[in-house]
């Protein structure tokens, strides 16, 4: 009871802003209430200054249906959005977006919507992360639309950068390029290419999930991860190349991708995680790379593999790693195996 009693005290203590030690609860408010204090406002704009005298927009007040966000405050450039700054159930006109930004941090636009955003740099764009979602998108006033070509000298796409963009026929991603973000080229659903930047090494969790119309996509040796679902419902992708510096082959990578049927993994390959290439119906043959140690949980179901040679130094086979693969009509299983799933190979039932 006296410990109850303690931290009920030290929270009244806090909260009216003496600076004393913790109580026995262990309970702090003086860094939220440091936070607080640092918090300036400016017109329609809650803000913070950056240790580099830049500052973060935490917070926005105004009721314009159409925001724009300043280029300065008091002098002082605006470079961040910070989490949750707008936050609201709502869709506004349009959104303007100054030079200055440079990120916008994790749900930044927390349920804010825009018809149109207005930016001057498509690298701009590329590089914020967790952009707004968006009607229409303009570059210098011209609409992004059609095949995107994304400038050279843009290091990375950030998050949702292009998220759910039907407008979007074709990209070409330059070498300067080295990571692809959370999801951004998902649903796009008329993209029907990708040039892929030649030194791109991450491609983020979903960043090309559902592409429903994309065909084909060739990854550079300079990959080394690949994120799981990045792949996911491109239901006309018909050829993939996993190549040697990934190792581990992330949950779902490749899942209903129903016309998927050449596939190559390189040598140095270590895992197959779970479903993989779950519901790739498509998907006659595979050829196996001996480094291989793990096939994971569902991995190849619902596949049309006719045959599965499984390489000397595997070690573990998943539950259902190949269930209801109706044409597996042979299986070699190395001596190396000492973990085989329930139902690894079973025809199984569509009943």
């Amino acid at each position: 009871m006296k410990k109850i009693i303690a931290s009920v005290v030290a929270v009244t203590i806090a909260f009216g802003g003496l600076a004393l030690p913790a109580a026995e609860s262990g309970l702090s408010f003086s860094a939220a209430i440091s936070a607080s204090a640092d918090e300036s406002t400016a017109a329609d704009f809650n803000y913070t200054v950056l240790s580099d005298g830049t500052l973060k927009i935490t917070k926005y007040k105004g009721k314009a249906d159409n925001v724009v966000i300043p280029e300065t405050i008091d002098g002082k450039k605006v470079t961040v959005i910070g989490t949750r700054a707008f936050y609201d159930y709502t869709r506004k006109n349009s959104l303007t977006i100054p030079s200055s930004l440079k990120t916008i941090e994790d749900s930044g636009f927390h349920y804010f919507s825009f018809d149109s955003v207005f930016i001057g740099s498509l690298k701009q764009w590329c590089e914020l992360g967790n952009n707004p979602e968006c009607g229409t998108i303009f570059v210098n006033d011209v609409k992004l639309t059609g095949a995107v070509n994304i400038p050279n000298g843009t290091e990375r796409i950030g998050d949702s950068a292009f998220y759910n963009r039907g407008e979007i026929t074709s990209v070409s991603i330059p070498d300067s390029v080295t990571s692809i973000g959370y999801h951004a080229f998902a649903k796009c659903g008329n993209m029907t290419s990708v040039k892929m930047s030649n030194k791109v090494q991450t491609i983020g969790e979903g960043a090309f999930s559902d592409c429903e119309k994309l065909t084909a996509i060739t990854l550079p040796d300079t990959l080394t991860e690949i994120e799981r679902d990045a792949f996911a419902n491109c239901y006309k992708l018909e050829k993939a190349n996993i190549p040697s510096k990934v190792k581990v082959l992330k949950a779902c990578t490749f899942e209903s991708c129903g016309s998927l049927k050449n596939v190559t993994l390189s040598e140095g390959l270590t895992d197959i995680e779970k479903e993989a290439f779950y519901s790739c119906y498509s998907l006659s043959s595979i050829k196996f790379p001996s480094t291989l140690k793990t096939i994971g949980y569902h991995s190849f179901y619902r596949t049309s593999l006719t045959r599965a040679e499984l390489p000397s130094g595997l070690t573990t086979i998943g539950q259902e790693a190949f269930y209801m693969c109706g044409s597996l009509q042979s299986v070699f299983v190395p001596k190396s195996v000492d973990s085989i799933g329930m139902w690894a190979f079973s025809a199984g039932s569509d009943d």
